[in-house]
């Protein structure tokens, strides 16, 4: 009996820890996407990034990226190099079923600024800038299928 009782038990427990750790998982996601973009971002060289919050959609594939800003070290401004208020990544679903992942990306209000004068008047002579496109491809990773960009 005692068996029965600890087997009825387990039926119990063993999903809901399952479910437990799940929900777990879901919540610590957004902060662990958010620590890695934005280390991604500050191993530029030449470059420093942030994001100030990173929202996931795991049923539908898509994270969203909200500040996304990205400076040029010595730079004698304070507008970030790229800024994006809304960077939406989103993963399709159907193709990645069939084993290629594709993503779509929308931009909401981008701005890039371009300053000759800071590019001239680097403290460093040969300032070492990497390619911060590199970065963006190690942010999104997959195959971009289609790019979406509102009052850029």
């Amino acid at each position: 009996m005692k068996i029965k009782t600890l087997l009825k038990k387990k039926r119990i427990w063993i999903p809901l820890l399952v479910l437990a750790v799940l929900l777990i998982g879901r919540l610590m996601l957004p902060g662990i996407l958010k620590r890695g973009v934005t280390r991604t971002l500050n191993d530029l060289p030449g470059y420093r990034g942030e994001v100030a919050e990173v929202d996931v959609s795991v049923f539908s594939g898509d994270y969203i990226l909200k500040e996304f800003k990205l400076r040029r070290e010595g730079a004698n401004r304070e507008e970030p190099f790229l800024y994006f208020p809304e960077l939406q990544i989103s993963v399709d679903w159907k193709t990645a079923i069939q084993g290629q992942v594709i993503c779509r990306i929308v931009l909401q209000d981008p701005r890039m600024n371009y300053v000759f004068e800071d590019h001239y008047k680097s403290p460093n002579p040969n300032p070492e800038y990497a390619d911060w496109e590199g970065a963006l491809r190690k942010i999104v990773p997959f195959d971009i299928n289609e790019l979406i960009i509102h009052n850029g």
